[in-house]
């Protein structure tokens, strides 16, 4: 008995990819996003995501942030999901917000993002709650605000 075994080009597989689903976006700061969304179990490369119709890039992940975002302009998202050869999906998870609408009408300053610290002694502190002190606003205590240490700076 003799075996003889050959092989033929064969096409790659082509997986269906599926958009992601329940787009949403959690403010950060006052001028960003976190855009966050949920997949179907399936394997995928990644997720293009774009803002007004451009291309801001892409994630592996199920959260991509944006930032520098015009409060008082009306934003469209869109993600699609990436297969690994390249493929992208069809559809698409579509979210439509307006920075303004999803922002508190009142931010602490210490829930910024800082641009720049610089030391003193010692590390800027924030939403810490020196000396059993705080801030008090309308007789109610609040554990927010910066510790400055000597020869410290923050940039908001």
């Amino acid at each position: 008995m003799s075996w003889s075994v050959s092989f033929a080009p064969a096409d790659v597989y082509r997986f269906p990819v599926r958009e992601p689903q329940n787009l949403w976006a959690e403010p950060v700061g006052i001028d960003g996003v976190n855009l966050h969304w949920t997949v179907q179990h399936q394997p995928a490369a990644g997720y293009q995501v774009w803002l007004n119709g451009q291309l801001k890039g892409a994630s592996t992940s199920q959260v991509f942030p944006l930032r520098g975002l015009d409060q008082n302009a009306s934003q469209a998202a869109e993600v699609r999901t990436v297969w690994q050869d390249g493929t992208v999906s069809e559809k698409k998870a579509e979210l439509k917000f307006g920075l303004k609408q999803l922002l508190p009408a009142e931010v602490f300053v210490s829930d910024l993002d800082p641009l720049r610290i610089t030391n003193g002694w010692r590390q800027p502190e924030m939403d810490r709650n020196f000396n059993g002190g705080g801030l008090m606003i309308g007789g109610r205590h609040f554990a927010k605000g910066i510790g400055m240490p000597t020869n410290s700076e923050v940039e908001f």
